[in-house]
């Protein structure tokens, strides 16, 4: 990823870890030094190397939390497509009069999407770093493998705890 935490005189990183399950998916790192938080962002104007680690100092942080997305739009979304990618199929197959037609698989697609989709976004969390001027956050990528999902809400749990650790306010549910 290429972000390294500069870290001042006689400061030590108690936590530090990215995260890039693979090339598609933006990388993102967090950090936890014994006097600083450091959090991942985007590079507002940047070709190359667009992401920075940005320092935030102990009394600049009000709280860091970690909580359950709400997957209520998400739902709505497998239901619309499951409707559709279902309606789609029946009018594919049965207003076909040429039996030796090829049909698509999109409508099959559509479907199986609609169906998976409430499994995909199950215990999703977001992390949120809330300090003086603004409230950070970050969600991990939506994944069909279980692995980088648990790998991520791992990572975030870590940070939570170090930002504990040090002192910092965390609201942390408990599952």
């Amino acid at each position: 990823m290429g972000v390294e935490a500069e870290l001042e005189d006689g400061e030590e990183i108690i936590f530090g870890e990215g995260y890039a399950p693979h090339k598609k998916v933006e990388p993102f790192a967090l950090a936890v030094s014994n006097r600083a938080v450091y959090f991942a962002e985007k590079k507002r104007f940047a070709v190359r190397d667009s992401w920075q680690l940005r320092r935030f100092s102990h009394s600049q942080v009000r709280s860091v939390s970690m909580v359950r997305t709400r997957p209520y739009v998400w739902w709505l979304l497998s239901a619309v497509l499951i409707v559709v990618g279902l309606a789609t199929s029946v009018w594919m197959i049965a207003g076909r009069g040429d039996p030796g037609a090829t049909q698509a698989g999109y409508p099959f697609g559509v479907l199986a999407v609609g169906l998976v989709l409430p499994f995909v976004v199950r215990g999703r969390t977001v992390l949120k770093l809330e300090t003086v001027g603004r409230t950070l956050q970050w969600r991990s990528p939506l994944t069909v493998d279980s692995g980088p999902r648990k790998k991520a809400s791992a990572m975030q749990r870590s940070f939570v705890e170090a930002c504990q650790k040090v002192g910092l306010v965390t609201n942390a549910f408990n599952s």
